[in-house]
């Protein structure tokens, strides 16, 4: 949270509209805030918040993991962010398809319920959740929003019996991404400009894909 207090100014210098998911919204002044009620974080809360915002506002939205904002380019921020299309900047890299992580049992309630819908895992991609763009005129689709909060205890239940033990539930979020926009046949490109320095969050030697 500290991370995001420190850096949410520098959002200014893109003329940003924040909107900001938290359950301490008493700690950020002259941002709009949605507070945060539940007593165990889902990522998939913040996907669902993102849809939330984008219909009240009926226009596109950016989702930014707030842990990142801080390594977020100024190149990015002040670039002018406006796509008919859904935009992401990496496929995770150690998995960029869904089939690649279908040997491990612990997702198996996953791929169980996609092998139920028929789904072409193989081709089904795995996008890192950190700086999303949500066209509105594509994700505004009354059905793409009722998939989206389907998958939310599926994926919530394989975290739950998965034998890491994490703070949070719904991890694997961009899976649902994937799946959502093969279900649609979406198109999807990267970010057009640099999100992060060296075009990479973590420690900027591995290769974007």
């Amino acid at each position: 949270m500290q991370k995001a207090i420190e850096n949410l100014h520098r959002f200014d210098i893109g003329s940003w509209d924040i909107h900001l998911l938290t359950d301490q919204p008493d700690k950020f002044k002259g941002i709009t805030t949605y507070k945060y009620t539940n007593k165990v974080f889902s990522y998939f809360d913040k996907l669902l918040f993102s849809f939330r915002v984008m219909n009240e506002l009926k226009k596109g939205v950016m989702c930014v993991d707030a842990d990142k904002l801080n390594l977020i380019s100024d190149k990015f921020i002040k670039f002018n962010h406006e796509y008919g299309e859904f935009r992401y900047y990496s496929i995770n890299r150690w998995a960029p398809y869904f089939d690649h992580l279908k040997e491990n049992s612990n997702w198996s309630v996953v791929y169980n319920y996609f092998k139920y819908l028929d789904v072409d895992i193989a081709n089904l991609r795995n996008f890192w959740e950190e700086v999303l763009y949500f066209p509105y005129n594509v994700f505004n689709n009354h059905q793409i929003n009722v998939d989206l909060e389907t998958l939310k205890p599926i994926f919530e239940y394989r975290s739950i019996i998965d034998g890491w033990s994490r703070p949070s539930l719904g991890e694997g979020e961009g899976i649902a991404i994937g799946f959502l926009l093969q279900k649609y046949q979406l198109k999807a490109e990267q970010f057009p400009c640099e999100v992060f320095p060296n075009n990479n969050p973590f420690d900027g030697k591995e290769k974007l894909i």
